[in-house]
């Protein structure tokens, strides 16, 4: 070693103690002055001992120092936003490539151990109120926070260091799509209370959270099997309250469009569309019932939805009804809403199978005139009418009290039934439902919501339950009508409207996850064959780089799903294996 060299060791050695006692920030001016001197003093010296010099610098002053300073002050430096403190330290650790390695190194291991230091907060102190009550506002908050904060020290700190942005985005990504916690499952719930919840108040909490959900989706690498359950949920919101979509729904479709693409959103946009074309419908179903003077007498008071599905498009209808005396007392008007949902966008093909009760009369007769006039309007379509996604508010009068019950289609067929009778037995109302004992079974569910908050009575226990409870009754009971039924609230909601068992739930679930897996062997098939029609000719692990970077807004394929996929369009003779080299693969 160069005498020259050696003292300069000696010397930095010397400094690395003297400045044992400051603190990180000091300390890194300390170094960028011993830098400056040293590139000013030997800027004749010659490019090779200059580097020399630096490479000693950075080794005693940087390199040395690495863990002990990103472990404790650098932290510190990250969760202040000292920007500039920071740029200055990043600058000084890119003169050498050694230092640059290494620093990758120990900022990854940081970026790892504040995400588990966030996680474990929240899973500590609010396991339970986060993970089991359905509230992950503050959590997801957090994420986008410390996401943000990243992205800000990546392009303002680190000169939009790649490496860095490549470190931040892996490592945010694995926290969110950890399959053992769900959390993309919490997040689509957390998306979905929250456009519940600014419908319900009319408030601005969406706008708010569009840049959070952004950043946040951005994260999620399986985004097809996040549309499938967006989707879902998306149904659920249109379905029972389709108004007000302008600002809650469309600012999500937006976003999941710019982010993934046309295509990606198709069923989401159909669904949306449908919406509004019912609204268009209704209208004009509407006024010709006026123009012809012709209104549906109907013999039981409700205001119900009625979903249908159908190749395209959807449908609204306004009725008034004459009253009629029933034992329920039930209010006069009738105002009955359709929708009409594409077949094959909407979650509903299970529904569709569902054995259903007998509907009331006031919605049969409406729903034969609303059938002919569509059939006149579009004429090469087919609807078919999915009762058990239909749910009705029905006014009823109790002594000097009026309540609104919030029922499903079920529930109204059953309350039709009563409005004609005080008291029957489970069998004749079964029978009257057109149900058998087995297709009962699944919808028992339904009387007992009834019994529980005490609209029926078991003439058997004349038992009123809280509403918490559900009330137990069997075959051989007989149900009637509780006169004396009170609430404190005027509007009851008795039950969600999809009333889907287990066992039905766990086979679409199954079914959703063979049909994401179906499209992406179809959107990889289309990928690959696109890729070599351009290219010509690639070998494997090149078609592998520009195959998951095609497909990185929708999903990561894993190399064995890529392989199956390559083998499969040999086999087709779509694309060429090369017979000399077989990782080498060209467009047929």
């Amino acid at each position: 070693m160069p005498v020259i060299l050696k003292d300069t060791k000696e010397y930095y050695l010397k400094l690395e103690n003297e400045f044992q006692s400051l603190n990180i920030e000091d300390y890194f001016k300390q170094v960028r002055r011993e830098l400056d001197k040293e590139l000013f003093i030997f800027m004749d010296i010659g490019e090779n001992m200059k580097f020399s010099i630096i490479d000693i610098l950075l080794e005693n002053l940087v390199l040395n120092k690495m863990h002990e300073y990103i472990n404790k002050g650098f932290k510190d430096l990250i969760m202040q936003d000292k920007l500039s403190e920071l740029s200055l330290i990043y600058q000084i650790i890119i003169f050498s490539e050694h230092t640059k390695i290494e620093f990758y190194s120990k900022f990854n291991d940081l970026v790892i151990i504040l995400l588990k230091e966030t996680e474990q907060i929240h899973k500590t102190k609010n396991l339970k109120s986060y993970f089991n009550n359905n509230s992950y506002e503050h959590f997801f908050r957090d994420i986008y926070l410390f996401k943000k904060k990243f992205n800000n020290l990546q392009i303002h700190a680190f000169n939009k260091d790649p490496k860095i942005e490549l470190i931040i985005k892996s490592n945010f990504e694995k926290l969110i799509n950890n399959n053992s916690e769900d959390l993309v499952g919490h997040f689509l719930k957390y998306t979905h209370e929250l456009i519940k919840s600014t419908i319900k108040q009319k408030n601005d909490k969406v706008t708010e959270f569009l840049e959070e959900f952004t950043i946040i989706y951005k994260l999620i690498s399986e985004k097809d099997s996040f549309e499938v359950e967006y989707r879902n949920l998306l149904s659920k919101r249109l379905l029972r309250n389709p108004n007000y979509i302008e600002k809650t729904e469309f600012p999500f479709y937006k976003i999941l469009k710019r982010e993934s693409g046309d295509h990606f959103v198709k069923k989401i946009e159909t669904m949306l569309n449908d919406i509004f074309l019912s609204h268009s419908i209704n209208i004009d179903y509407y006024n010709e019932l006026q123009s012809k003077k012709k209104f549906i007498e109907l013999n039981f008071s409700s205001n119900s939805n009625s979903n249908h599905s159908k190749s395209s498009h959807n449908s609204v209808n306004n009725t008034k009804q004459k009253s009629t005396k029933s034992v329920l007392n039930v209010c006069k008007d009738v105002q009955v809403y359709v929708k009409i949902l594409s077949h094959g966008c909407w979650p509903i093909e299970k529904l569709i199978e569902k054995q259903m009760p007998n509907i009331p009369t006031l919605l049969d007769n409406h729903m034969s005139e609303f059938t002919e006039y569509y059939d006149q309007k579009y004429k090469n379509r087919t609807l078919k009418w999915i009762h058990d996604l239909s749910w009705a508010e029905i006014k009823a009068q109790y002594k000097d009290a009026t309540y609104s019950f919030i029922v499903s289609s079920i529930q109204m067929s059953i309350l039709d039934i009563f409005n004609k009778v005080n008291q029957i037995s489970v069998p004749e109302l079964i029978k009257e439902l057109g149900l058998n004992i087995s297709s009962f079974q699944s919808v028992k569910h339904e009387f007992s919501h009834l019994i529980s908050i005490g609209i029926l009575l078991n003439e058997r226990t004349k038992k009123v339950f809280r509403h918490e409870e559900l009330a137990e009754f069997s075959i051989y009971d007989i149900l009637e009508v509780n006169p004396n039924f009170s609430s404190n609230t005027s509007k009851i909601i008795l039950q969600s409207k999809n009333s889907l068992d287990n066992k039905t739930k766990r086979s679409m679930s199954h079914e959703i996850s063979h049909f994401v897996l179906e499209d992406r062997k179809f959107q990889l098939d289309s990928i690959i064959m696109k890729i070599l029609k351009v290219h010509k000719k690639l070998e494997f692990d090149k078609l592998k780089e520009l195959i998951i970077k095609g497909l990185q807004n929708h999903f990561v394929p894993d190399v064995n799903m890529i392989k199956n996929r390559i083998e499969n369009l040999v086999d087709r003779v779509l694309i060429n294996e090369e017979s000399n080299n077989p990782s080498v693969y060209s467009y047929s």
